[in-house]
């Protein structure tokens, strides 16, 4: 796989490539909400709808929202009401109708927010690596939930170590889905952020419900999942549940 990345990076002689020799688009809250919409749309849901069809389960596709400027969102789970500046996107497990379809879940991502994540503030942390593919890793660690809340919704037993491992999951589905879609086209600098949005999101508040890993344990899940396991090389969601599910 780092063949691939270094691939994507340098030329065939080996010099550095030029496919983004051209200036870059803007980066507002337009362009991140398409980002969002087409990881979603055109990749990360296709890769699980294919993954989940070929284990024989059902589902139903998740919602989700995008909080635009100036919106709130009064979200299932909690009744809580979510603006455009909430301090991160979140997955809320409560099915959905809209416009006659049930959804299972919802995505829900603050555009502010996303933004500032491209833009360099992750978590409230200033990065130099961020950059659009930190809304992807957010986006489909999200949609990680998702895939927990589906196997449960199948009869799988809940993780034998709920709480952070839950967490460490959804970050490892994450790199499945990088490794198992972006082969070719994954440049060391989205790799880079990617990692880096994970390590920016551990904590070492060990003592606290809320933990959700830290920022070690955050990357290396994420690594699971695009590399593989010891025992199976390879982006396969198997790796992810054996890890963090039934260990």
């Amino acid at each position: 796989m780092f063949a691939v990345l270094t691939a994507a990076v340098l030329g065939a002689g080996g010099a550095a490539g030029t496919a983004h020799a051209d200036v870059d688009p803007p980066v507002d809250e337009a362009s991140v909400t398409a980002y969002i919409e087409e990881t979603i749309e055109d990749s990360a849901y296709p890769y699980w709808d294919n993954w989940l069809k070929s284990q024989q389960l059902d589902q139903a596709e998740p919602l989700y929202k995008i909080i635009q400027r100036g919106e709130t969102y009064e979200n299932a789970c909690d009744g809580a009401i979510s603006s455009s500046d909430i301090p991160s996107a979140f997955y809320c497990d409560q099915d959905v109708q809209q416009d006659g379809v049930t959804y299972e879940g919802v995505l829900v991502f603050p555009i502010e927010t996303m933004l500032a994540m491209q833009l360099g503030e992750v978590n409230g942390q200033y990065s130099e690596k961020a950059g659009k593919f930190t809304v992807a890793t957010t986006v489909t660690h999200e949609m990680g939930h998702w895939i927990q809340d589906v196997l449960v919704y199948q009869g799988a037993q809940p993780p034998i170590k709920p709480g952070k491992h839950q967490e460490l999951m959804a970050d490892c589905f994450s790199g499945v889905w990088a490794g198992a879609t972006a082969e070719g086209t994954l440049t060391v600098a989205d790799f880079e952020a990617a990692v880096e949005s994970r390590e920016k999101a551990g904590d070492v508040e060990f003592t606290d419900p809320g933990h959700h890993g830290t920022p070690q344990e955050r990357a290396n899940a994420w690594k699971i999942g695009f590399f593989g396991s010891s025992n199976n090389s390879g982006s396969h969601p198997e790796n992810c549940i054996n890890e963090y599910w039934r260990s």
